[in-house]
C-alpha cells in the first residue's frame, strides 16, 4: 500500500506517492527509538490531578532533538492523516494521553466522558451480565474524539482520532484467534474481530499493539501456548498478511510493556544520575516475563510481511524505568506516556516520513 502524504485533502482520499529520497536509515529507527534518558524538561501543559507527573521526559539518544510532545508537533507528524488505535487497555491508555493533552485534562472523567461517543455493544446491559465488568469499561472498548483536530491550510477538514479495544488484534475466520473470538460472541457489534473494518472506512495511519493479555493463551483449541515463539509468530505472519491489502497510510506497532512489582501512583523525585538502564526485572506477574519474546517475534514478522510499511517503536525500555506515576502494576499516567510513548511516536513518524517521501511539511517542526 502506498503511504499518501493527504496533504490538503480530506481524509482518507487517495493520492500518488511521491518518489522517496535515497537517505540511510538513522540509527533510532533501526534501534526502535530504544535508547535515550529520562530528563528534567516542562511539564504536560494539560491539567493533570497528580501534579509533578509530567516532570520528565524521555529524549532520544539521536532523533528527538531535546522537543517535547505539542500539539503543534503532533499535527505535524501526522500530515493531515486520521489515526486509528488498536489494541488493550494500554493502548487505550496512549490514545487517552493525546486526548487529554489536546482537550488540556489529563482526569480519566474528562478523557472517557468526551472520547465516549459510541459503545462496543448494542445492549450495554446485557453485555454487562454476560461479563460482570463495569458499564464504563465496556463503552470506553471504542473511543473517538468528538471533532477532528488539526485543522490548517494544509489540512483544511482535519484529522479523526479513534481507538478500539481488541485485546489480541483477532481478526474473522483465523485459525490463530485467542481470548477475543469467543468472548464477543455475546456482544452484538463485535468490535474486537471487526475492528479492521474501520480501516475500510476511512484510510487512516494504524497504530496497534498487543500482549499484555498473555495469560488468556493459556488454553487455545486446548494448547497452552502462551511461551510458544512458533505460535505467536505465526499469529504475526497472518496479521501482516490481512494488513498488507488494507488502505492505511502507514502502520506503527508498539513493543507491549509489561507491569513491575513494586510501584507507586506518586512522582518519585530521586537523582535522575540514580536510574539505571534495567532497574526492574520483568515481572512474572500474568505471565508477563514472555512479553519480550512476543514483542520481538511480532515485530520481525510484521517487518518481514509489510517491509517499509510499518515502523516499530520500543517504549519497553522507557516505561521499564518509571515504576512511579502509575494507576497500577501495568498502566501508567498519561502524563508519563505523552513525556515518553507520545514523544517517541512523533519522533518516529517525522524521520519515517522524511526517509519514505518528499514533504511540504518540515521534517523537524
Amino acid at each position: 500500500v502506498a503511504l499518501t502524504t493527504g496533504v490538503g485533502c480530506r481524509p482518507g482520499s487517495r493520492t500518488a506517492s511521491p518518489a522517496m529520497p535515497t537517505a540511510p536509515m538513522p540509527s533510532c529507527v533501526a534501534d526502535e527509538f530504544r535508547y535515550g534518558s529520562w530528563v528534567g524538561g516542562p511539564s504536560s501543559p494539560a491539567f493533570s490531578p497528580v501534579p509533578g507527573c509530567g516532570h520528565l521526559q524521555y529524549v532520544n539518544r539521536s532523533c528527538d532533538h531535546g522537543r517535547p510532545f505539542s500539539h503543534r508537533r503532533l499535527c505535524a507528524a501526522l500530515r493531515c492523516r486520521s489515526v486509528l488505535f488498536a489494541g488493550d487497555s494500554t493502548m487505550r491508555g496512549v490514545f487517552l494521553a493525546i486526548v487529554g493533552e489536546l482537550i488540556a485534562n489529563h482526569s480519566r472523567q474528562a478523557t472517557v466522558g468526551l472520547s465516549g461517543g459510541w459503545a462496543a455493544c448494542g445492549s450495554i446491559h446485557d453485555w454487562e451480565r454476560a461479563q460482570k465488568q463495569d458499564v464504563d469499561e465496556r463503552k470506553s472498548r471504542r473511543l473517538r474524539m468528538p471533532h477532528p483536530v488539526c485543522e490548517s491550510t494544509h489540512c483544511p477538514y482535519g484529522v479523526n482520532l479513534t481507538f478500539v479495544r481488541s485485546d489480541h488484534l483477532d481478526v474473522e475466520n483465523a485459525t490463530y484467534n485467542a481470548g477475543d473470538a469467543q468472548q464477543m460472541r455475546t456482544c452484538a457489534d463485535e468490535s474486537a474481530l471487526r475492528w479492521m473494518s474501520l480501516l475500510e472506512q476511512e484510510a487512516q495511519l494504524l497504530v496497534i499493539s498487543r500482549g499484555t493479555h498473555v495469560e488468556e493463551y493459556k488454553s487455545v483449541h486446548g494448547r497452552d501456548v502462551r511461551g510458544d515463539a512458533a505460535w505467536h509468530a505465526e499469529r504475526a505472519r497472518l496479521l501482516a498478511s490481512q494488513l498488507r491489502d488494507k488502505p492505511t497510510q502507514g502502520i506503527l506497532y508498539l513493543r507491549p510493556h509489561w507491569g513491575v512489582a513494586e510501584y507507586s501512583d506518586e512522582p518519585r523525585h530521586g537523582k535522575l544520575a540514580d536510574r539505571r538502564e534495567h532497574p526492574h526485572p520483568v515481572s512474572t506477574r500474568y505471565s508477563w516475563h514472555l512479553l519480550p519474546m512476543m514483542g520481538e517475534v511480532t515485530a520481525t514478522q510484521l517487518r518481514k510481511g509489510l517491509g517499509d510499511q510499518v515502523l516499530v517503536i520500543d517504549p519497553t525500555l522507557a516505561l521499564e524505568q518509571r515504576p512511579d506515576c502509575r494507576l497500577d502494576p501495568l498502566h501508567i499516567r498519561p502524563e508519563v506516556l505523552v513525556g515518553s510513548v507520545l514523544r517517541l511516536l512523533v519522533a518516529g513518524l517525522s524521520h519515517w516520513h522524511w526517509q519514505r517521501e518528499n514533504s511540504a511539511y518540515p521534517l523537524d517542526p
